[in-house]
């Protein structure tokens, strides 16, 4: 739990920053995981050198990028940033390098689910419209042949859209549910204060009222002892009287 918490404590209130932070060092650690496969498979198969520098590339940066999370812990949503910016060029280096028959375009269809947690708030609808505009950006400009058509973009642009949706209305759903937790919550903790405070109230009106009657039992013992005395001092003057 230490590695995927990135070294920090989160209290009650911050479930959903712990969770992001989870996120992010699972992404890292089978990322890391996937490239040395990747890494493997090329020398294996002794493949062009580009794929196993790209990996190698790939891993320093994934690592730096984790130190930034933990030792640069005032600057996460910019360290989100920078993931989601990676995983964006990756994406489309994966469209420049590779053909519709490798497959590769599959790891696109992950990038909702990362930005959904990388970028917790609504800025990762945009980052999505960003990695779409990014693809077709890459499709068109003349300098590197792409192999997938214009077709095979939109069909991926397609997916991704759908994707998308699905989980916007899953987030919906959870952040509905979270509002309504913590306004039970709070309804619950007020409650509970009140009663806390009625319960105080109580206690000190009963604390008055058992001193007051200590003193009342206090004044009443004292009249008694002070009668007695007068008594006895009466009876003591009738016998001096009986003797006399």
């Amino acid at each position: 739990m230490y590695f995927i918490n990135s070294g920090l404590k989160f209290d009650e209130g911050q479930r959903e920053l712990k969770a992001r932070h989870n996120t992010i060092n699972i992404t890292i650690l089978l990322a890391i995981f996937g490239l040395l496969f990747g890494i493997t498979v090329n020398l294996m198969t002794q493949a062009s050198i580009t794929g196993v520098v790209l990996d190698l590339v790939g891993i320093a940066v994934l690592f730096i990028t984790s130190l930034f999370l933990r030792f640069a812990k005032k600057h996460f949503e910019l360290i989100t940033t920078i993931f989601a910016i990676e995983f964006l060029l990756l994406f489309d280096l994966l469209v420049v390098i590779s053909t519709p028959a490798d497959l590769k375009h599959m790891w696109l269809l992950t990038y909702p689910a990362l930005i959904f947690f990388y970028k917790g708030d609504k800025s990762w609808i945009a980052w999505i419209g960003l990695l779409i505009l990014s693809l077709y950006i890459t499709k068109l400009q003349p300098f590197i042949p792409i192999q997938y058509s214009m077709r095979d973009i939109t069909y991926l642009a397609v997916v991704l859209s759908i994707m998308t949706i699905v989980i916007y209305f899953y987030k919906s759903r959870i952040d509905l549910g979270n509002a309504t937790i913590r306004s039970q919550k709070d309804q619950l903790e007020k409650l509970t204060t009140e009663l806390e405070n009625k319960v105080l109230a109580k206690t000190e009106e009963l604390r008055k009222l058992n001193a007051e009657l200590e003193d009342k039992v206090e004044i009443k013992a004292q009249q008694i002892v002070e009668k007695d005395a007068v008594i006895l001092t009466q009876s003591r003057q009738a016998a001096m009287g009986e003797m006399i």
